[in-house]
């Protein structure tokens, strides 16, 4: 996925993320922020990002590049979340439809 400079974001349910016996995962404490939940799966491993719907594009890319350790190919990562391409960096991710409560993950 590095080589191509995509990183695919897909919503998961946020029952997902709560478990069968009424008791919450880690996140419930904060499940009742704006936070979008992110999910990084890369090598094996998957790490949690949290985003506001205010945060543009760019910003999100950023985030993602540092938590991975990536070079620098913002210019050239293209972030897709739901089939559609989140491509203008000076955008929010609530202008693409993201919102509080939502998951993605890559």
């Amino acid at each position: 996925m590095f080589s191509t400079g995509v990183t695919i974001l897909s919503l998961v349910p946020r029952e997902l993320l709560l478990s069968s016996n009424e008791y919450h995962t880690p996140l419930h404490l904060s499940l009742d922020h704006e936070f979008i939940f992110i999910f990084l799966s890369h090598s094996g491993s998957l790490t949690l990002m949290c985003v506001l719907p205010y945060d543009t594009i760019e910003s999100l890319k950023l985030k993602i590049k540092k938590v991975n350790g990536l070079p620098s190919l913002t210019n050239k990562q293209k972030l897709v979340c739901d089939g559609r391409e989140l491509a203008q960096s000076n955008s929010l991710l609530k202008d693409y439809g993201l919102r509080k409560e939502m998951f993605c993950i890559w």
